[in-house]
């Protein structure tokens, strides 16, 4: 079965509009006459404000020349050049181009101040001005600038504080406004209105990429801020009509931006309060009573979340409709303390928890390679409330019936779907429908194309049900982007699985052999084959074990297999299979479970042990020590050691114990988390105690400060497990004393003499991709890829710095499936990422080559750099995420019956019991509030009974 592409023209259209043809191109050339030397012409030529070209020019007493080049259309082209009144605007056709003279005089009207403004289709409006005398000057720190002529420009002065200065590149009016009107949707520092303003901060703007789109340094009291000018692209809505339905283009980029500049990157804690509160209805919640009241649980196993963390979060918040910003039900957002699993939902990066009106975050949700995951995972957890307090059960069984979702008392969620491929990932097909709908709507909103084309009417389900016609597209710069061909493209999904094969060999008593194979069904291997499957089973106890599955013949093939041994300790009895996830090379994915294939395992195992490890009151110890390992860059041949301790009891030998070590925070407040492991013991016997011993070297490179481990756990080799939480109230923990155990915690402080707390460093500007196809007469999609980059690792102490240790970057192909890679053999393989020191610690910019070969079938057309992510020996982190999310909001209002409260297009007794159930409401009441002014009382109650009975067909 192939993919369906006949909904994804959709998207394919908006990109149509809004890109810029190569046909039927025309020149335009603007003739400024009358320009002084010295002085600077803004032209601008829009299409409908849908496309937007400017140039800047400065005067050399002749005349000049701007040209641009159109397509066809029709299309509005003006200068603004401040001091003089200016001909136009014109309208032109890009078909037919042509030539315009400007006229320019300079204005002089004596004594007397005039202004004029029009709107011209520009969203800052056309605006000339003269000013009589000597315009006032700027101070800046000792420097003098000339009072701006553009209206935005100073309005940014007056109310903010902030001179725009022309630098790298020249601020437009059009930007200048951008930048004045979002400023009004963040707690930026306003001037008063009654004295003359104070110079606050200085803006520039530049052509290159900047980390986080923005720059900020501060000079005795004064902030220099620059922005690449790409924020300002989609920064104001553009106009586009997209399949008959008039619209809003636009992106939050210049938002996020700003946010980053009013909270420090997010380190002003209370601006980042104000902010989730007023425009989300959220609170980052503190550890303190009322978190540990909330979460019935000691507050220490909580923390704050880092600043970086607290912007990732709000930002994708902001990508949700407007109308969706705050969300009924969901105040809360808590983050378990750096190293900590929830002890219920060990597996889980978060947790929406919907009756607490709470999402609890982990370490491991902002610790992936992706930081586009970390998006998905905000965006997917806001969504599991929009299901439990906003949509109808109509909706929700609209989408059950969709999803091919029913009820399946036999499976460990109670839900199984019919359905093999129609999912986004494995994640949503192997739940249930509410986790189906949290998956889609993130992907829906981050990465569109891969649900219109991997489950296309879930697409248009969420686009009009839920998200009633706004509609979302996933942009990376162009400058990181490259073609692939493909006169062959493999589409089609791996095949049905049509048989299996499983068998458990060995004696009763003896450890087993698990042999797992499976066919699909094909009608030609090379399309429909697959390169590997991964297979979840159950035991009755709850234990599991994962396994993957190679092809049996060559790299693709339609029979797969795989083995494990089973140890002769684990669970006895019949074994339920969760799921097989089959892929082939080009990303294609099928998902089966046991509602549609046949698979049966019994193990017979009567030596086993369903009992996980003991942990041993009192065992626990945190300290410092020494072990002998030269140190090449110090010369020392013994180096520090964090040493962890801690004893259990088993009735089988241990597979392994494991500790998470929490560092101290770094320049930018963040915690990395280490996990060392004890894989032997002094003795490893049944029925005895076993000490765990580990230590975790600490070269001269690592932070200065506390090291702490919050958490750790032992696995015996009957896959039972235990954990331990580290907590500073034990009897306020989530122990049970059977598999988790709670002990005191201990921090040992830990010096070193060149601590490297600053995190390596890619040049966004030199990153350069090409791409070229294996055979290039008859492309097949096989594609060598080369990406070339300066990277430096950074340090206070630069020939101390720990030095690079590792590159991962994401590949995103056109329809939204996406590669991530390791850059383990570009760098130098498993001897360069073990090791402890860097080969060169000179902390010099060096060219990195990264290089990977697309397989055959790969999917043609282009494709982006997503995502990079550098990590340092000290283990400081650099994540660069190059998605912009344009949102499509429709200019329509959805169609809505008002009062038809649980929307069953009746107003009847069921809605009059939803609105007496929210009568004394007072804020965000909902549709109960029929007026919409914040209450429910006898008013809304009488507006109601004005339309009971009506239906609203």
């Amino acid at each position: 079965m192939s993919h369906s592409f006949s909904q994804s023209l959709g998207l394919t259209a908006l990109f149509a509009v809004l890109a810029t043809s190569a046909s039927a191109q025309s020149t335009l050339e603007l003739n400024l006459l009358g320009l002084a030397e010295g002085d600077v012409a803004h032209a601008t030529v829009q299409q409908n404000v849908q496309h937007l070209l400017e140039k800047s020019v400065t005067g050399t007493g002749e005349a000049m020349v701007i040209s641009f080049d159109l397509t066809e259309g029709e299309w509005i082209a003006g200068v603004d050049v401040p001091g003089y009144a200016v001909n136009g605007p014109w309208t032109v056709f890009g078909e037919s181009g042509g030539a315009i003279d400007v006229h320019m005089t300079p204005l002089d009207g004596g004594d007397d101040f005039s202004f004029t403004w029009n709107d011209d289709e520009s969203y800052a409006g056309h605006a000339t001005e003269f000013v009589p005398g000597d315009q006032p000057v700027i101070v800046v720190l000792s420097d003098s600038m000339p009072m701006p002529d553009d209206f935005a420009a100073r309005q940014l002065y007056f109310e903010y504080g902030i001179v725009l200065e022309d630098n790298d590149e020249v601020w437009t009016p059009e930007d200048a406004f951008k930048l004045w009107q979002s400023l009004k949707e963040l707690p930026f520092e306003t001037t008063s209105l009654w004295e003359e303003p104070e110079v606050r901060a200085v803006w520039t703007k530049t052509a290159g990429m900047l980390e986080q789109d923005v720059t900020v340094t501060s000079e005795e009291g004064v902030d220099f801020v620059t922005l690449t000018e790409d924020v300002f692209t989609y920064a104001s809505p553009l106009v586009v009509n997209f399949d008959g339905v008039e619209g809003r283009y636009f992106s939050r980029r210049l938002h996020t931006a700003l946010l980053n500049v009013v909270s420090d990157f997010g380190q002003n804690a209370s601006i980042m309060a104000q902010v989730a509160h007023e425009r989300y209805g959220l609170t980052f919640l503190q550890p303190g009573p009322e978190l540990e009241a909330l979460m019935s649980e000691t507050a220490s196993n909580f923390q704050d979340f880092e600043p970086w963390e607290k912007v990732e979060i709000l930002t994708m918040m902001e990508e949700y409709p407007s109308g969706m910003h705050k969300q009924e039900g969901l105040t809360y957002l808590v983050r378990r303390i750096a190293g900590q699993q929830n002890p219920y939902y060990p597996l889980a990066p978060a947790i929406a928890w919907v009756g607490m009106e709470t999402i609890e975050f982990m370490g491991s949700a902002f610790n992936a390679t992706l930081l586009t995951y970390v998006h998905r995972l905000v965006l997917h957890e806001k969504a599991h409330f929009l299901w439990e307090y906003t949509f109808s059960d109509e909706l929700k069984d609209d989408w059950i019936e969709l999803g091919g979702w029913f009820v399946d008392p036999d499976s460990e969620s109670g839900w199984s779907t019919t359905q093999t491929t129609e999912f986004v990932s494995a994640y949503a097909h192997g739940i249930n429908p509410n986790e189906d709908m949290a998956e889609s709507i993130a992907y829906y909103i981050e990465n569109p194309q891969v649900l219109l084309t991997h489950a296309p009417a879930k697409y248009d389900f969420i686009r009009d049900r839920v998200m009633h016609g706004a509609r979302y597209v996933a942009s990376i710069p162009e400058e990181l982007t490259f073609e692939v061909l493909n006169l062959f493209p493999d589409y089609v999904y791996p095949g049905k699985v049509i048989g299996t094969e499983v068998t458990c060999a060995g004696a009763p008593e003896e450890d087993k052999l698990l042999t797992f194979r499976i066919e699909l069904h094909s009608e030609n291997v090379e399309t429909d084959g697959a390169s590997g499957a991964f297979a979840r089973f159950t035991s009755p106890a709850g234990t599991y074990l994962d396994m993957y599955l190679s092809p049996e013949n060559g790299s693709v093939d339609n029979v797969l297999i795989g083995t494990r041994s089973v140890s002769k300790h684990a669970a006895s009895g019949w074994w339920n299979l969760n799921t097989v996830d089959i892929t082939d090379p080009v990303g294609n994915e099928r998902f089966e479970n046991p509602n549609t294939l046949g698979c049966a395992l019994y193990v017979n195992n009567p030596l086993e042990d369903l009992a996980p490890p003991l942990y041993i009151d009192d065992s626990y110890a945190l300290s410092l020590t020494t072990v002998d390992m030269a140190n090449p860059v110090t010369g020392e041949s013994e180096m520090q050691a964090l040493r962890v301790q801690f004893d259990t009891f088993d009735k089988s030998p241990l597979a392994r114990g494991l500790s998470r070590v929490t560092f101290p925070a770094n320049a930018e407040g963040e915690q990395r988390t280490i996990d060392i492991q004890s894989n032997s013991f002094p003795s490893n016997g049944y029925d005895e105690v076993k000490e765990h011993d580990m230590n975790l070297p600490i070269p001269h490179f690592y932070p200065t400060g506390e090291y702490v481990v919050n958490w750790a756990i032992a696995d015996d080799i009957a896959l039972n497990t235990s954990s331990l939480y580290l907590t500073e109230d034990v009897t306020n923990s989530n122990a049970n004393g059977f598999d988790i155990f709670a002990e005191d915690r201990e921090t040992v402080y830990i010096e070193t003499s060149h601590p490297d707390i600053l995190p390596p460093m890619v040049d966004l500007n030199s990153i350069s991709i090409s791409a070229s196809p294996t055979n290039p007469d008859a492309p097949n999609g096989e594609t060598l890829v080369t990406i070339e980059c300066l990277i430096q690792d950074t340090s206070d102490f630069d020939e101390f710095a720990a030095g690079l240790k590792y590159v991962a970057y994401t590949l995103r192909n056109p329809i939204g499936e996406e590669f991530t890679y390791s850059a383990w053999d570009d760098l130098g393989g498993s001897n360069y990422y073990y090791s402890t020191f860097a080969p060169d610690v000179t902390n010099d910019w060096k060219t990195v080559t990264l290089q990977r070969l697309l397989p055959v079938g790969s999917v043609p057309g282009t494709w982006g750099l997503a995502h990079m992510q550098l990590m340092d020996r000290a283990h400081n982190v650099q994540n660069h995420d190059f998605v912009e999310i344009i949102h499509f909001e429709t200019n329509e209002e959805p169609e809505t019956c008002h009062g038809d409260m649980d929307e069953d297009s009746v107003i009847g007794v069921s809605d009059l019991l939803v609105v007496i159930s929210a009568f004394g409401c007072e804020g965000e009441c909902g549709k109960p509030d029929m007026d919409g002014d914040g209450y429910v009382i006898v008013h809304d109650v009488i507006s109601f009974l004005a339309i009971f009975g009506d239906s609203c067909e």
